[in-house]
């Protein structure tokens, strides 16, 4: 009888610790953001423009840059893209996981 209670008891504690080291996933929700800065504040067209993406959550991006080169970047940190045209241009930034899609567009002027 002592042997089946310490067996009980051994088998009650080895779930107990076994159940207390798995991780219960938190989902993050996907909050798009970016910001730019012109490369050593010269504004005459070839233009550079350093990007820093600033999204949480996500884990697939795509940047989109309107005449600029490249155009289109799929890793989290575009980095500088060169603009060779004066006037104003689109820049977006889709962000995604697990089905969730959110994305941010603005102009720069």
């Amino acid at each position: 009888m002592k042997i089946k209670m310490l067996f009980l008891w051994s088998n009650l504690l080895f779930m107990l610790f076994v159940h207390s080291c798995t991780r219960e996933e938190v989902n993050i929700p996907v909050y798009v953001d970016f910001s730019y800065e012109i490369v050593g504040a010269h504004y005459e067209v070839p233009v550079q423009v350093s990007f820093t993406n600033t999204t949480t959550g996500a884990d697939g991006y795509k940047s989109t840059f309107e005449g600029g080169e490249p155009g289109v970047y799929e890793k989290k940190d575009p980095g500088t893209v060169t603009f060779t045209k004066a006037g104003s241009v689109k820049v977006k930034l889709e962000a995604w996981r697990d089905g969730e899609r959110k994305e941010k567009e603005i102009t720069i002027v």
